[in-house]
């Protein structure tokens, strides 16, 4: 199939009178090759893209560790205290009150930059984190394999007016997910890592969590954000990745299922293939004595180091 360029609406759920109701995001595809399926912005893709702000505009405890462009929300600085009460910024909680309550971003800040880092795996064509990049003002890593970048790349600059307008900053590199990861810090994770449609061979599942659990922050307010297609009636990936994501203490805070649609440009309604998908909001069990451990495996799921042994 030929490349094209396509342009998708992601509503902002502005409070801000002056914000558009929806921020286009314009996206290009190159041919599409059984090698490359980044290239491809599937369903799983623009749904989570649109969920993201659904989530954060719904759950008020989160949004204490969200920053939302200031272009969608005016600052409200008797918020700002609880924006930075998690254990990264306790010695500058006041100082950073009176500087956003002047309007000043957190960007350039004397303290440093303190917008919360996303990452992103498997991006594709960058979808869901430039639809994020233009909500929030944070700072977006966008990652894949060495194939996708380049497209990646001209996509994110495509889109760089947006980032500029929510003060976000977006970069993009190269991610394996099979490539041992390094040993951070608990204070150099990401606050948020997103990923949709990411399971496409047995071992992914494995490779997924494992890179999810050596990049996201050790705070009680950093989530894992995951949406993926249920490609069969057993969906036996989606158990083996729960598996896994239990196994490195990770617990499902909620998750449902929505439909969405493969199409292409010119394809009529006719044309669009339905799609049901699996969304979840993950968290790291900091406590293991906590209630939230009794959530289990799928029965008969197996990790890979329990198939090890």
């Amino acid at each position: 199939m030929p490349s094209l360029t396509r342009t998708f609406q992601i509503p902002t759920l502005s409070t801000n009178p002056g914000a558009p109701e929806t921020v286009d995001i314009t996206i290009h595809e190159p041919s599409l090759t059984g090698d490359n399926l980044g290239h491809k912005t599937w369903a799983a893709s623009y749904l989570l893209a649109k969920r993201l702000p659904k989530y954060i505009s719904s759950n008020n405890a989160f949004q204490a560790s969200c920053r939302w462009s200031t272009y969608v929300r005016p600052v409200q600085p008797t918020t700002v205290l609880d924006r930075y009460s998690d254990f990264n910024y306790e010695e500058r909680v006041e100082a950073m009150k009176e500087w956003e309550a002047r309007g000043s971003p957190a960007a350039s800040s004397p303290w440093g930059d303190l917008r919360p880092r996303v990452l992103e795996l498997g991006a594709g064509t960058g979808l869901v984190g430039l639809a994020a990049s233009a909500l929030f003002s944070m700072k977006f890593h966008l990652t894949d394999l060495d194939s996708i970048i380049p497209n990646l790349q001209h996509n994110v600059q495509e889109n760089v007016s947006l980032a500029e307008r929510s003060q976000s900053a977006v970069t993009v590199g190269v991610l394996d997910w099979s490539s041992e990861h390094p040993k951070l810090s608990k204070q150099d994770g990401y606050r948020f890592v997103l990923a949709a449609d990411s399971l496409y061979a047995p071992q992914h599942a494995e490779w997924l969590a494992n890179t999810m659990n050596a990049y996201l922050e050790h705070a009680g307010s950093a989530r894992i954000f995951v949406e993926l297609p249920i490609r069969t009636a057993d969906s036996l990936e989606h158990g083996q990745f729960k598996s896994e994501m239990f196994s490195h203490s990770f617990r499902i805070e909620e998750e449902g299922e929505e439909v969405g649609y493969d199409d292409w440009e010119g394809s009529t309604q006719d044309d669009r293939v339905e799609v049901k998908c699996w969304w979840s909001v993950w968290y790291r069990q900091l406590n293991l004595d906590s209630p939230a451990s009794d959530q289990k495996a799928p029965e008969g799921q197996l990790t890979a180091r329990e198939k090890a042994i």
